[in-house]
C-alpha cells in the first residue's frame, strides 16, 4: 500500500494526501520549484524575498489576518528557501485544516506585493544577512558554498546580496513568480486527519487554472572546484569546512555517502568525534554531513576549533579522513545502518516529518522514496560501495577548504593539501 495518495491535476498540479486516523492534527504545506539555483545574478535573493512578501498580505487577508488566524488555530505558519525550492507550511488541528490551508493557498497564488511594503522588508532581510554574517558557522557554510561552486547557481547565497535585495521591484517579483510559480511547479501535501473532499476541491479552486508557464529547462550540473580559501575574520573560534564533491540528489550512491557520514562525524561513536574531541580534545564539536542537490552533492566535515588547536585538529581530521577507507568495518557499517533506519523510523512517527519528505521528494525527484525501499537501499550499501566512495573523501589535495577566522594561514593548508598528493 503506498503510503500517500497522489492526484495530479490536468495542468501538472501534484496533491499529496497521507490520512492517519489516529492524529488529531494536520500537517500541510505548498512545495514550489523557486530557489536560488533557478535565480540570476540580477534576480538573486528573489526567491527568499517573495517569501517573505507573501506573508504581507494577499488578496484576502492582510498581514494582520495572517498572524491572528494562525494564532487563533495554535499553529506555526512558517516557511523556508532553499536552493532548489521555497515551502509554505503549517500543522493545525484537523478541524482547521481547510480553513488553514485556504489562507496560504491565497497567499501564493495571490499575494499583494506591495511597493510600501517591500521597501520596509529589504531592510528586514538586510538584517537578516547581518545576522548570518555575524554568525562564523553560518558565515563559513555560506562561503564554502561560494568557493565550492564559483560563479555558478549553486554557489549564490540564498538571501542574495544587499545590492541584489535592494535593488528588487514588484514587477521583478511578479514576473519571478509567473514564471516559477506555475501549476506544475507546485506541490501540495497533507499529513495526518482532514477532510479529503474539501481539500481536494480548495486545491482546484487555487491550483487548478490552466497552465500559464512554459515548462522549465532541467537545472545543468555544477562543477566542484577544489583549493583553499582563507577568510580573515575576528572570531572566539575558527570555522572550518573541508569538503568533497559527492552524488547528487538522482545518484544512489547517495545512501553510502549518508552512510559515511554517519560513521565519519554523525554521532557520538563516530570517528572524528572519538579522535578530536574524545581522544584529544582539541575541539567541542565536529561533524560530518552529506548534502545532496539536483545538480551536485557535497560531503564535509566541519568544526569550530581555537587558534591555538586548529593545527593539529585540522591535521587529526586528515588523518581521520585518510585511514578509513582501509580500515573500515563491517561492524561500524552496521552500527550506522542502525543509526540511520532507528533515526527514520522515529522521525517518520512526525506526520510534519513526513509532509516534508513527500512534498520534497515529490517536487524534486518526481515522487517520496518509500520507507521500505530506502530500508533496502540502505541495507543493500555494502562495505566496497563504502569503501570506494570514502577514498575520494580521503586526500585532501581533492577538498576545497574554506576557514574562517584568524585561522593558521594559506600556507599551513597549502602544506596539508600538498602532503596528501
Amino acid at each position: 500500500m503506498p503510503e500517500y495518495e497522489k492526484i495530479t491535476f490536468e495542468n501538472g498540479f501534484r496533491l499529496l494526501l497521507s490520512e492517519d486516523g489516529r492524529a488529531k492534527s494536520c500537517s500541510m504545506g505548498v512545495w514550489v520549484g523557486s530557489g536560488s539555483c533557478f535565480e540570476s545574478d540580477g534576480t538573486q535573493g528573489i526567491s527568499h524575498f517573495i517569501e517573505h512578501m507573501v506573508f504581507k498580505g494577499s488578496a484576502r487577508y492582510s498581514s494582520e489576518d495572517i498572524a491572528s488566524i494562525s494564532d487563533r488555530m495554535g499553529g506555526e505558519l512558517n516557511a523556508y528557501t532553499d536552493k532548489e525550492c521555497t515551502c509554505f507550511y503549517t500543522r493545525v488541528l484537523a478541524s482547521d485544516a481547510p480553513e488553514a490551508f485556504e489562507m496560504i493557498a491565497d497567499m501564493v497564488t495571490s499575494p499583494r506585493l506591495d511597493e510600501d511594503d517591500l521597501e520596509l522588508e529589504k531592510s528586514v532581510i538586510c538584517e537578516e544577512i547581518a545576522m548570518y554574517e555575524s554568525n562564523p558557522a553560518d558565515l563559513c557554510a555560506d562561503l564554502f558554498y561560494l568557493v565550492a561552486f564559483p560563479e555558478q547557481k549553486l554557489g549564490k547565497n540564498v538571501l542574495g546580496t544587499r545590492e541584489s535585495v535592494n535593488a528588487m521591484t514588484p514587477d521583478m517579483l511578479r514576473e519571478h513568480m509567473k514564471k516559477f510559480y506555475s501549476p506544475s511547479s507546485t506541490v501540495a501535501c497533507f499529513c495526518g486527519s482532514f477532510d479529503r473532499e474539501k481539500i481536494i476541491s480548495l486545491c482546484k479552486r487555487f491550483f487548478g487554472s490552466p497552465a500559464s508557464a512554459d515548462e522549465l529547462p532541467p537545472l545543468s550540473k555544477a562543477e566542484f572546484c577544489t583549493g583553499v580559501h582563507i577568510f580573515d575574520k575576528k572570531t572566539e573560534q575558527n570555522q572550518i569546512a573541508i569538503g568533497f564533491s559527492a552524488p547528487s540528489l538522482e545518484s544512489d550512491s547517495r545512501f553510502a555517502c549518508q552512510l559515511i557520514a554517519s560513521m565519519l562525524g554523525g554521532s557520538a561513536s563516530s570517528r572524528l568525534f572519538r579522535r578530536l574531541r574524545e581522544e584529544q580534545g582539541l575541539v567541542y564539536s565536529v561533524d560530518a554531513g552529506a548534502m545532496s542537490f539536483l545538480s551536485a552533492g557535497v560531503f564535509a566535515v566541519t568544526m569550530g576549533v581555537s587558534r591555538e588547536s586548529e593545527k593539529k585538529a585540522v591535521l587529526a581530521a586528515a588523518e581521520v579522513l585518510r585511514e578509513f577507507p582501509d580500515t573500515v568495518t563491517e561492524n561500524e557499517l552496521d552500527l550506522a545502518r542502525s543509526h540511520y533506519l532507528s533515526g527514520l523510523i522515529m522521525s517518520l512517527e512526525s506526520n510534519s516529518v513526513r509532509a516534508s519528505r513527500y512534498g520534497t521528494g515529490e517536487l524534486l525527484l518526481g515522487g517520496a522514496i518509500s520507507e521500505k525501499e530506502l530500508e533496502e537501499k540502505i541495507r543493500n550499501v555494502g562495505i566496497d560501495e563504502i569503501r570506494t566512495l570514502a577514498r575520494s573523501f580521503s586526500s585532501l589535495s581533492d577538498a576545497c577548504i574554506c576557514a574562517v577566522g584568524k585561522t593558521a594561514g594559506t600556507k599551513f593548508y597549502n602544506k596539508v593539501v600538498s602532503a596528501g598528493k
